[in-house]
């Protein structure tokens, strides 16, 4: 009978411990992205993350925003295995560069920062679009797409 008792007290320990540790240990995971918006997912006391919903996201250059030549890409990625992929374009759909960027993730489905320092060739316009985005797996379709304007 006492070593039942120990069992389910063991039990009952183990239990709240790990409810502790997803109701107050959990951050990212409290809100999730479902379909563009955040929706609350876990501990009733997490602040509403301030990044935008989804896998990628940049934080430079901002829309419209005039870019060197080179320039750096600044954001947040949340992306199997680490890697997606970039484009420049000008207006006319011109690639004037692409190429695979990598993330510096801690772990496994969490967001991790990342910078690409981007050359180019001489665009013919004064406009373009630069698009962060991964392939699917599935299909190779472009997934997590995120796109801004730029000038040159």
């Amino acid at each position: 009978m006492k070593n039942i008792t120990i069992f389910f007290a063991l039990i009952l320990v183990i239990a709240f411990s790990c409810l502790f540790a997803l109701k107050f240990l959990s951050k990212e995971d409290d809100w999730i992205c479902v379909q563009g918006e955040w929706v609350k997912h876990g501990n009733p006391s997490a602040e509403k993350p301030d990044k935008p919903c989804g896998n990628i996201y940049l934080t430079s250059p901002k829309n419209g925003e005039k870019v060197d030549n080179p320039f750096s890409v600044t954001g947040e990625a949340r992306i199997f295995e680490n890697q997606f992929n970039y484009r420049l374009k000008d207006k006319d759909g011109m690639i004037l560069a692409e190429g695979p960027a990598y993330t510096n993730s801690p772990d496994v489905g969490k967001y991790g920062p990342f910078e690409i320092k981007i050359f180019y060739t001489n665009p013919k316009s004064s406009q373009g679009t630069l698009e962060l985005f991964d392939y699917s797996a599935k299909d190779g379709s472009e997934t997590d797409k995120v796109s801004v304007s730029v000038k040159f």
